[in-house]
């Protein structure tokens, strides 16, 4: 059989192609994988398009849809394994809450920027940690205290493994008190300017 020099041509840009391809699949080899640990993504309960609706200490109601990205590790995102979570009212311009965690970031820690006005697009960083065990906990700091609640009441739900954190500076629009658990995200969240936002259960 008679091959042309445009079939060769082809044949050689598919075996570059396979072999580029079987390099990029070999970048992400279990060793060389940026994994989030284990209970991480778990940690954060939203789904993409999931509305949650708030009851806010003025009596109003406001109602966040979330959008959540998450990628497994791939070559196109150096092998990382990401989460991106967004939150806010459909047509305001600011987020209620933003959430970035990467595999190269420290790998235990959930990271929350939290708008409670979303006036500003300014939020306060809300950081805290999953242990190996799943459970969560705050960070030694100076900037607040925290305590894990085997089952709290707010409002008039209880919840189990409530993460509690309170913000000791001062800052009007600033998070003043956080409550968190793995089922049901934010249950509560305050601010220094006496707002608070409970969450209402679906």
């Amino acid at each position: 059989m008679i091959y042309n020099n445009y079939t060769v041509l082809q044949l050689g840009l598919l075996l570059t192609l396979f072999t580029f391809n079987s390099a990029c699949r070999n970048k992400c080899a279990a060793d060389e994988k940026a994994l989030l640990r284990d209970g991480v993504v778990e940690a954060i309960p939203y789904e993409d398009g999931q509305k949650t609706r708030y009851s806010t200490s003025d009596g109003d109601t406001i109602m966040v849809q979330t959008k959540r990205i998450y990628w497994t590790p791939s070559p196109d995102q150096n092998c990382e394994e990401y989460l991106e979570l967004n939150m806010k009212v459909p047509g305001e311009t600011y987020f209620f809450v933003e959430s970035v965690q990467r595999g190269l970031s420290v790998d235990s820690m959930l990271q929350f920027s939290v708008s409670p006005t979303r006036e500003n697009g300014v939020g306060t960083t809300v950081q805290f940690t999953v242990s190996t065990d799943g459970q969560l906990g705050g960070l030694a700091n100076s900037i607040y205290t925290w305590k894990l609640h085997p089952s709290l009441s707010i409002g008039s739900n209880t919840y189990p493994d409530v993460l509690e954190i309170t913000y000791s500076f001062t800052g009007a629009g600033s998070v003043q008190s956080f409550f968190y658990n793995k089922t049901e995200g934010i249950i509560r969240v305050s601010n220094q300017n006496g707002l608070v936002l409970t969450k209402i259960p679906d």
